[in-house]
């Protein structure tokens, strides 16, 4: 049950703007201290009384706060109070002098009068009637503001969506939710079906309304992108949306043939005669990516076989003759020599790359990346792709071709980075992105700046992502799309590796021989038995098996499972070299006792337990 307050604001300490986000003072009636109060909270002013209900917290530095859930204002009912209130900068063109004036004109009667009779405050000596219209201008949207706060959490929206609400529609907020509400969740950013549906219902709309009818086949759709699907079959959608809406099919039907009318979904005859429904944003992104690799895939680079196998060589000698080059340094070091600097031969001791031992099929990749427009280099753990890149980039630069490298996200840019000794961001700092907006400045109008670009991880690109990467691409572009098609597929809609791998239209390399320093991994091992079908190999940690980089510990009850991840957390790997923090727990489920929300909580008891010194962060 929420608790309640109740007392005049004093001090507002922060107020956003963009969000309502405030935290002010509040003097109750009842205490001596001023009281702080934390919340989304829009149009405050000093000197008003707040009725605020939520619950008390304790900020770790800050002390006793208290949470507001919703709050109503409620305008002072004393003459020192009002006149607080006026003269706070709640009416422009009223300060304090003003404010004095028209309490001791006015009284207690001076609400009612700007908001009934608002020229009577031409009354008072020296108040022109332009500025009289300013205060009128004023105070009318101070009210509205009022107004929309107090019908909106009348109906059950929080302060936080109240004051997006507001924002976005200003006084015409209160006739825009009564007339649809589901338009919230088309137009403001945080509000989706079923927030804009729990107003519907608190404003009395029919569960087989055609708003929410079409609202609601929409959001199934978008449902579904959020499993990673880019389109739903038109059958799949019709049961999807009366799962969730309870309506008729045929009310679900003429919602789903509206909502294509109106461009709000497409639908498409897929090539096996499935209608399929799409977002109309991933319908084009799919035709984007489609277009631009088809055409990438039907053009040369201009680079030949014979130049390509050259600049291979060229690395292969460059290899040969840096081990070579060691031994001399080293007695060149010894006389006080001083060697010759080689940029292709200098670069391999910081790259690793090892040309010369490459397999058939690393050759075929680096040749096919040279002479390619674009290509798909793919393959399990322990194949090789880290040191065919790396030959890769070595060969481009024989060539004189600027190369740009990027990754998903930035530990896999901290890793291709360290693989290869070249500079590598992430996609979204690639392609300039603006935090704001989640915008991407880099486009057809801006394209990136390089000759080679080589993407890491795109197993983990989704569709969207991908779409901007191609579109940003300049001309004349080379892309290299490193990544293990068997991994999981990206979290966000679309499989675009396995996709493009599948559909042949792009060339693509799957690299398949694991290498001796691979071999010895059972983590390699067993994630190529999984992906052929096979049981993986479980050893236990048992002396015997010491040295190997995977085992198995049984437990057979949740408890015991509780148990031993906290035994192998905070004693025996710890006892051998690893430390807590870079250690990572992973489980299929979050509920039940040896779920991620119990195994978070057992976890944090056992390695960082609450301290009264130390901070805390609550979320």
């Amino acid at each position: 049950m929420p608790e309640q307050i109740e007392g005049v604001l004093e001090h507002i300490t922060f107020h956003s703007p963009e969000t309502g986000f405030s935290v002010v003072e509040v003097k109750l009636r009842h205490r001596e201290d001023l009281v702080v109060a934390t919340g989304a909270m829009a149009a405050l002013n000093v000197g008003e009384t707040l009725r605020c209900s939520g619950s008390w917290t304790t900020h770790p530095k800050f002390g006793a706060q208290f949470k507001v859930e919703s709050y109503e204002s409620i305008v002072p009912a004393t003459l020192g109070g009002l006149e607080k209130y006026l003269g706070s900068g709640l009416i422009k063109g009223v300060g304090p002098r003003t404010a004095r004036k028209l309490v001791e004109k006015f009284g207690t009667e001076i609400i009612a009068i700007l908001d009934d009779s608002p020229d009577r405050l031409l009354e008072i000596p020296r108040l022109g009637r332009s500025r009289v219209e300013r205060i009128k201008q004023a105070w009318s949207e101070q009210r509205d503001i009022q107004e929309v706060m107090v019908f909106l959490q009348g109906h059950g929206v929080s302060p936080a969506f109240a004051v997006k609400i507001y924002k976005r529609y200003a006084r015409e907020a209160i006739a825009v939710v009564r007339d649809n509400p589901y338009r919230l969740a088309d137009d403001i950013w945080g509000i989706g079906f079923k927030t804009a549906d729990k107003i519907a219902r608190e404003l009395g709309i029919a569960e087989d309304a055609p708003a929410r009818v079409r609202a609601g086949i929409v959001h199934a759709v978008s449902q579904a992108t959020d499993d990673g699907h880019v389109f739903l079959p038109r059958e799949e959608l019709m049961k999807a949306a009366q799962d969730l809406l309870g309506v008729p099919e045929a009310a679900i039907a003429t919602g789903l043939d509206e909502q294509v009318a109106a461009g709000k979904l497409l639908q498409e005859v897929s090539a096996e005669g499935v209608d399929c429904v799409y977002l109309p944003a991933l319908a084009a992104a799919e035709r984007g990516v489609a277009a631009r690799v088809l055409a990438l895939a039907g053009l040369r680079s201009g680079i030949s076989g014979d130049r390509a196998r050259q600049a291979l060589q060229a690395v292969a000698d460059a290899d040969a003759d840096a081990d070579a080059d060691a031994d001399a340094d080293a007695d060149a070091d010894a006389e006080g020599a001083v060697p010759a600097c080689d940029p292709l031969r200098s670069s391999r001791p910081l790259l690793g790359i090892e040309a010369t031992s490459l397999s058939d099929e690393q050759r075929e990749a680096v040749v096919a990346a040279l002479t390619s427009r674009i290509l798909v280099l793919t393959g399990g753990p322990g194949t090789g792709k880290s040191t065919t890149c790396r030959t890769i980039l070595a060969a481009f630069a024989h060539l004189g071709k600027r190369c740009v490298l990027a990754s998903p996200t930035g530990r896999a840019a901290k890793r291709l980075s360290e693989l290869t000794g070249r500079p590598a961001r992430t996609l979204h700092r690639l392609l300039e992105v603006d935090p704001r907006t989640m915008q991407f400045k880099k486009g057809p109008d801006d394209p990136l700046d390089g000759d080679v670009f080589i993407f890491d991880e795109t197993s983990m690109i989704d569709l969207l992502l991908c779409n901007s990467l191609l579109k940003a691409l300049p001309p004349d572009a080379q892309v290299l799309l490193v990544g293990d098609a068997d991994q999981l597929p990206s979290v966000g809609p679309g499989a675009v590796l396995g996709d493009l791998i599948a559909s042949g239209a792009v060339p693509a390399i799957r690299l398949t021989r694991i290498f001796r320093q691979a071999q010895a991994s059972l983590i390699v091992t067993n994630a190529h038995r999984v992906d052929r079908g096979e049981f993986p190999i479980l050893l236990p940690p048992i002396a015997e098996n010491k040295g190997r980089d995977a085992f198995f510990v049984a437990a057979d009850e949740p408890e015991e499972v509780v148990a031993t991840i906290l035994d192998l957390l905070t004693r025996r790997l710890p006892a051998k070299g690893h430390a807590p923090e870079d250690i990572q727990v992973l489980c299929p489920m979050n509920r039940g006792s040896a779920g991620a929300t119990a195994l978070n909580l057992a976890i944090q008891s056992a390695v960082n337990p609450p301290s009264p010194v130390r901070a805390a962060v609550e979320q």
